[in-house]
């Protein structure tokens, strides 16, 4: 967890991948991992959001975290992001329903798109 704060982000990304392999979905890790979304490197934000969803946890934490993310200003962000709330979507009804409340409160034209590929992806599969 120690590596989840090192100055390299090399290191911060490699760290988030290898916890998201392990599946342990403590709340330690958990918290680790959700304050490397907001890292200033995309590619680490990246890896968290990704751990995240390999872990499988859909907490209210994790999605508002990952909801945010759908605002990041680039856009393999975004879209990174969204497949991850789309895959936690699968598992579980409220992810969808958070999903379709958070964006109906939204009015960026790019965030709105990025959402509604996820709702999209959701309800095709």
């Amino acid at each position: 967890l120690a590596l989840l704060k090192d100055p390299e982000s090399g290191v911060r990304r490699s760290a988030a991948v290898a916890l998201g392999k392990l599946g342990n979905s403590s709340s330690e890790i958990v918290t680790g991992l959700l304050a490397l979304l907001k890292d200033p490197e995309s590619g680490v934000r990246r890896s968290a959001a990704e751990a995240l969803g390999n872990l499988g946890n859909s907490s209210s934490e994790v999605v508002t975290g990952l909801l945010a993310l759908l605002k990041d200003p680039e856009g393999v962000m975004r879209m990174s992001a969204a497949e991850v709330l789309g895959n936690l979507g699968k598992s579980n009804a409220d992810v969808l329903l958070t999903l379709v409340h958070w964006l109906s409160q939204q009015s960026e034209e790019v965030t709105l798109g990025d959402a509604i590929n996820v709702l999209s992806q959701l309800c095709t599969q």
